[in-house]
C-alpha cells in the first residue's frame, strides 16, 4: 500500500486526530468504499494517532458535486457548506485531514474551515495525488 511505501510518516506534533474526507452515501457504495478512509486508517496505523471517521460528514445528499462546476474557479461555490464537524469530537484537537486525490484545494479548504470552526485548534492536510 501507499503508506507502507511511504517511508517514515509524522504529522506535526500539534496533531492528534486523522479525519477522512467524507464521500457522498452513493459514491462510498458504488466504490465500495471510501478511499480517503482506507488511507487515513493505514496512517492511523502507522502512527499511532487516534482515526475518526464520523467528525465530519457531509450535510444533507450531495452527489458527484465536480460535475456541477464549470470550471476549476467554481468548485470553492460548489463545495461550500458541504460539510458538518461533530464539535464533541474536533475542539480543541489538532486534524489530519486526509484525501486520496486533491484537485482545486477547494474541498480540502472547506472541510478545514468547517473543522476549525467546530473548535479544532489546527488542521493539516495529507492526500496521496495531486491531479491537474
Amino acid at each position: 500500500m501507499l503508506v507502507e511505501m511511504s517511508g517514515d510518516i509524522r504529522p506535526a506534533s500539534d496533531i492528534d486526530l486523522i479525519v477522512p474526507i467524507p464521500i457522498p452515501l452513493l459514491r462510498k457504495r458504488r466504490r465500495g468504499g471510501n478511499q480517503a478512509e482506507y488511507l487515513a486508517r493505514a496512517v492511523s496505523d502507522r502512527t499511532g494517532l487516534d482515526l475518526d471517521a464520523r467528525a465530519l460528514r457531509r450535510r444533507g445528499w450531495w452527489g458527484p458535486r465536480q460535475a456541477q462546476a464549470s470550471s476549476r474557479a467554481d468548485r470553492p461555490r460548489i463545495v461550500s457548506g458541504a460539510f458538518a464537524a461533530d464539535e464533541t469530537r474536533v475542539t480543541g484537537r489538532g486534524v489530519l485531514l486526509v484525501d486520496d486525490v486533491s484537485t482545486t484545494m477547494a474541498t480540502l479548504s472547506e472541510a478545514a474551515r468547517t473543522l476549525l470552526s467546530a473548535g479544532a485548534t489546527v488542521v493539516d492536510a495529507w492526500t496521496a495525488a495531486r491531479a491537474d
